[in-house]
């Protein structure tokens, strides 16, 4: 015969096993085990390049390890491979005064909306020694395929100029693409630019860029208080774009020119 305390008993067996079950699940799901649930993720490959000066000895996460990255001056770096918070951070090992491994945060990185290619820029921070400030751009072949431009203004001044027929205006911080488009027949396009200011436009740059169909060219202007403009141009050709099932594997990556 049943009974209210059998009913109750029976009510409470079914709560906990309901309760055992859903933890279960929880504990199971690695992305809920390692990020929470509201914790977004990503996976990528990504390169990172520097103007200013070559890096080592720098460390981000990678399969609970600490994964090393270099790059040398103004050229990309070889892909790496990320899976984990779009925030990715970069690190220094260093040894404290108990003898300890710590890492020492050198930079963070956003990548929830760059692709799953991203260029990682990294620059100097000027005001904390062993930082960088970091600019994420979409680098994959979708968002930036052959026979492109991709420029992007690194400085606080206006860009102008001219690329072939089409022309470009870039604000500080702005970044754009330009098709390659040259005369029937034509190997080159016309690159010329200037530093727009309150009092004039002041000439940067001039010269002939060649151009192919499967040849794509990242532009940066960055501020060097050390040039008489105040502004250089940095120029990446990559040549005979990576096929798309086998990023592992790009083929040569020309220095600037």
């Amino acid at each position: 015969m049943r009974t209210k305390g059998n009913d109750l008993l029976n009510t409470v067996t079914k709560a906990l096993l309901f309760l055992c079950a859903t933890l279960v699940v929880h504990l199971c799901d690695p992305a809920l085990a390692e990020s929470g649930p509201n914790e977004k993720t990503v996976k990528a490959r990504f390169r990172l390049y520097v103007s200013d000066e070559p890096i080592s000895e720098l460390y981000y996460g990678a399969s609970d390890k600490d994964k090393s990255v270099a790059v040398d001056r103004e050229c990309r770096s070889i892909f790496y491979d990320y899976s984990g918070p779009t925030a990715i951070t970069f690190y220094r090992l260093k040894t404290n005064s108990h003898g300890s491994i710590v890492k020492e945060p050198a930079a963070q990185a956003d990548l929830e909306n760059a692709g799953t290619w991203p260029l990682i820029v990294l620059s100097k921070d000027q005001e904390n020694t062993g930082r960088y400030k970091t600019i994420v751009l979409k680098d994959d072949l979708a968002s930036f395929p052959p026979g492109t431009y991709a420029f992007s203004n690194f400085t606080s001044s206006v860009i102008e100029g001219l690329l072939g027929a089409s022309l470009l205006k870039l604000a500080p911080g702005e970044n754009t693409l330009i098709p390659g488009n040259t005369e029937k027949g034509g190997t080159t396009l016309a690159a010329s630019f200037s530093i727009i200011t309150d009092s004039g436009k002041t000439p940067l740059y001039t010269n002939n860029w060649a151009i192919t169909p499967a040849t794509r060219t990242r532009v940066f202007f960055i501020s060097s208080p050390e040039t008489p403009s105040g502004v250089v141009v940095r120029r990446l050709v990559e040549s005979t774009i990576f096929p798309e099932e086998s990023p592992t594997k790009p083929q040569k990556v020309n220095r600037p020119q």
